[in-house]
């Protein structure tokens, strides 16, 4: 019975050390898992402030991309006005390039016009001197009727101031009256035109 005693004192013993070294395993754990829980909590901590970040960082980015969105739906109106603005002026181009040969169609028939009138003027003008030297000719040819006027008118005076020095008797200077001669004397005045040159 002493042996039975003492083995289960030792029984005992051994199990409360063997609780005791459990309890100090446990208690370690206990401190070591405490130490992982505050070091867990830390982590959350800056987990959730990290959270709050990207949270604040993601509106960001929703707030740029709906301001990109704007600009992209602004720029698309632009692109399509400008597109529209492209379409007219290539459709006024077109009328531009048919217009300016048009134009050029026109110039070359002017030009055509323009050389042949040079051409019609240098006639003209070719005639005009030929019409000059012709008018220059008769002038020449015609010059001693101008002095056989002269003289004749002259004639005429002198016979005007011989009725008048007579009483008005006479002709007064009449060569026809009524029809009727009264010169005293016949003159005979035949004009020939100058041999052509």
């Amino acid at each position: 019975m002493k042996n039975f005693k003492f083995i289960s004192a030792i029984f005992l013993i051994g199990i409360t050390m063997f609780s005791l070294f459990r309890y100090i395993i446990i208690l370690k754990e206990r401190s070591s898992l405490l130490a992982a829980l505050e070091q867990e909590k830390k982590q959350v901590v800056s987990l959730e402030s990290e959270k709050q970040g990207l949270a604040l960082k993601l509106e960001q980015e929703k707030a740029r991309e709906e301001k990109i969105l704007q600009e992209n739906t602004a720029l698309g109106q632009k692109l399509k006005l400008s597109q529209e603005k492209i379409a007219k002026l290539n459709t006024g181009l077109g009328l531009a390039k048919t217009r300016i040969r048009q134009l050029n169609s026109r110039a070359s028939i002017l030009k055509s016009e323009n050389i042949a009138l040079r051409e019609e003027e240098i006639n003209l003008k070719s005639q005009l001197d030929q019409i000059s030297q012709e008018n220059n000719d008769l002038k020449a040819k015609f010059s001693p009727i101008t002095k056989f006027k002269k003289v004749f008118g002259g004639l005429k005076t002198q016979a005007h101031r011989k009725a008048d020095n007579k009483d008005k008797e006479g002709n007064r200077g009449f060569l026809v009256k009524d029809g009727q001669s009264t010169g005293v004397n016949t003159v005979k005045i035949e004009v020939k035109p100058a041999p052509a040159p």
